[in-house]
């Protein structure tokens, strides 16, 4: 829980006594925190530790994004074409796919699945959904990731 956002991690706390499991409880979060602070023609970005990129600062290589478990909100009503067009175009599919109602999934992505992501109409945020690392330049040294 990050100590920046004190009332963050009072609602996941809140959440999480509630019995729903850490994800779920980061889901709702997250609808919350996007029916707040999203705006129509938005660029999307994906958020890690507090800290937003947008597909440009990956391109630049800006930052570098480690594999980590991510969710991913969409518009209303697409999330099947979304996941679908995945499936198709990455060979992948969600660890978490979440009720037809909540316009959202989760799973394991890497940067170049966040990346196609972000160039995407239809998603409108990527959060990190646990511990994920984003190296920005410059580096003093190399990283390897595991």
């Amino acid at each position: 829980q990050d100590n920046a956002c004190p009332q963050q991690a009072r609602l996941v706390d809140l959440f999480v006594n509630m019995h729903f499991s850490c994800s779920v409880a980061l889901a709702i979060l997250s609808l919350v925190q996007l029916a707040v602070t999203t705006s129509a023609g938005e660029v999307p970005v994906v958020t890690i530790h507090g800290r937003s990129y947008t597909a440009a600062d990956i391109e630049s290589g800006k930052v570098k994004i480690a594999k980590g478990s991510f969710i991913v909100g969409v518009e209303d009503g697409g999330k099947s074409k979304l996941l679908a067009a995945m499936k198709q175009d990455l060979s992948w599919s969600p660890k978490f796919r979440y009720s037809e109602s909540l316009p959202m999934f989760a799973g394991i992505l890497d940067q170049s699945k966040i990346l196609w992501l972000l160039k995407r109409s239809d998603v409108k945020y990527v959060e990190a959904d646990s511990e994920v690392r984003a190296l920005e330049e410059p580096m003093p040294h190399a990283v390897v990731f595991p």
